[in-house]
């Protein structure tokens, strides 16, 4: 029916019609309510007079992944995908073989890895200083794949993320190579959006992040309705 985002001190307040609802919270990277792998619901009942729901939501850990070239030692932008090795909030993924189940839930099987995968709770980007913000985690065992697209090798490193502060985040250092001679050749993507297309909330600075994350060479920004030039803000991030 609605949302609200809370504010300082973890305040929300808004209108909805009289009636009978469900409240569920949720903040990204952050476990649910009572831990589990969905946010508890709530009913609350809406009349005449202001009514309260409270939630209270555990504490998380945060992480940072610091990546360089493993050629020149250099920082490299590249992409941290946080694979799940255990239950996740997120939907579970594997391969198309199932492997087991879990309370019913099927997973799949990596028989190259030997691991479990779960699923992708999420995916962050460095960008040129090859280090991604401090992001928040749930407390769990994750594996952090760290990749430069496919003319690179992958990174992979697991980590048992543990509650604390964004101030002192858990820090994770990886390298990547290239492994693939692509001389003659420009990696390119046709068509892409941005925040100037009414369908998209990606930034200009986002947008050249990921591109550069994923080793693409050349893009073209095909926002509805606009021609985007994007040297400034090239430059701007050196």
């Amino acid at each position: 029916v609605d949302t609200f985002e809370t504010k300082d001190g973890g305040f929300f307040q808004g209108t909805v019609p009289k009636g009978d609802y469900l409240a569920v919270a949720k903040i990204p990277g952050y476990p649910y309510e009572g831990g589990g792998a969905t946010p508890i619901e709530k009913p609350i009942k809406i009349g005449g007079a202001t009514t309260v729901v409270d939630f209270a939501i555990p504490a998380t850990g945060f992480v940072r992944v610091d990546v360089t070239n493993g050629m020149t030692a250099a920082p490299l932008a590249a992409k941290v995908s946080v694979v799940g090795l255990q239950a996740t909030p997120e939907p579970a993924i594997g391969e198309t073989t199932p492997f087991g189940a879990v309370n019913g839930t099927l997973f799949g099987y990596d028989a190259h890895e030997k691991v479990v995968i779960y699923g992708l709770p999420q995916v962050q980007f460095a960008g040129p200083s090859g280090s991604t913000p401090v992001f928040a985690v749930p407390p769990g065992s994750y594996q952090f794949v760290v990749s430069h697209g496919p003319e690179y090798s992958i990174s992979k490193n697991p980590l048992t993320v543990v509650a604390g502060s964004a101030a002192s985040p858990q820090v994770i250092t990886a390298a990547v190579v290239p492994v693939v001679d692509t001389t003659g050749f420009v990696s390119a993507d046709h068509h892409v959006h941005m925040i100037n297309s009414p369908d998209s909330v990606v930034s200009k600075e986002e947008r050249i992040v990921t591109m550069l994350a994923e080793g693409v060479d050349y893009f073209v920004a095909s926002d509805h309705d606009f021609k985007t030039d994007l040297t400034a803000d090239v430059l701007a991030l050196n």
